[in-house]
């Protein structure tokens, strides 16, 4: 159970039906053309009380031996200023193999800041953003709450586009006895090149680091 007694799998099936009222919202908004940025994130924020949405309706991911139904991943952006937004982001995985109840997992509530206009503001040289916020703990599993924190530089010439992210986690619990802390940091990295004002090809790399210490309290 969670604080206030909130049963995981009730908080999983609060989640799964916001993402399908999402999706509905989406199915009857105006055409548009976009792309996915990458793993990580663009030096970009969403236009004042405009909400971006990038949604994932069903998906599989492979850990090892086991498998998840990624059923949805979303990510909603609202723009609150010309340089900052409200990021909110989760996913819930429902195992494949093995009974184990569904898990909503990489929750988060963020804030983007755009520290220097570049580019991506229709200005000159590369823009450089900042991401902060809080990280909740999975409904189905040993984590807790953490915070993050994630700086972001983006260029575009002519013929492409590139994207660079470093991002910092921290968790940390506390047990009688016990202090234990995890830490995570990951980097991204994405160019995209342009022919005649098509996208003809992208690289995404992505790098994700982990590390864990205890000390006696």
């Amino acid at each position: 159970m969670l604080r206030g007694g909130l049963n995981p799998r009730a908080l999983a099936s609060r989640f799964a039906v916001a993402a399908v009222i999402c999706g509905a919202m989406c199915g009857g908004a105006a055409p548009s053309f976009a792309y996915r940025p990458f793993d990580g994130t663009d030096a970009a924020v969403a236009e004042p009380g405009q909400l971006e949405v990038e949604l994932q309706p069903a998906g599989r991911l492979q850990e090892g031996s086991q498998s998840f139904l990624v059923a949805p991943g979303i990510v909603l952006n609202f723009g609150l200023t010309r340089v900052l937004e409200a990021v909110f982001e989760g996913r819930l995985l429902i195992p494949l193999s093995s009974s184990e109840p569904p898990n909503l997992t990489d929750a988060g509530t963020f804030l983007k800041y755009v520290v220097r206009p570049g580019v991506l503001q229709d200005k000159s040289g590369p823009s450089i953003a900042t991401e902060f916020g809080v990280l909740y703990p999975e409904t189905a599993g040993d984590s807790h709450f953490g915070a993050s924190w994630a700086g972001i530089i983006s260029q575009r010439w002519d013929s492409g586009t590139a994207h660079g992210f470093r991002g910092f986690d921290g968790t940390m619990r506390i047990k009688p006895g016990r202090k234990a802390q995890s830490k995570e940091g990951a980097s991204a990295y994405e160019v995209i090149v342009y022919m005649n004002g098509r996208v003809v090809g992208v690289s995404n790399l992505f790098d994700d680091r982990q590390t864990q210490a205890g000390t006696a309290v």
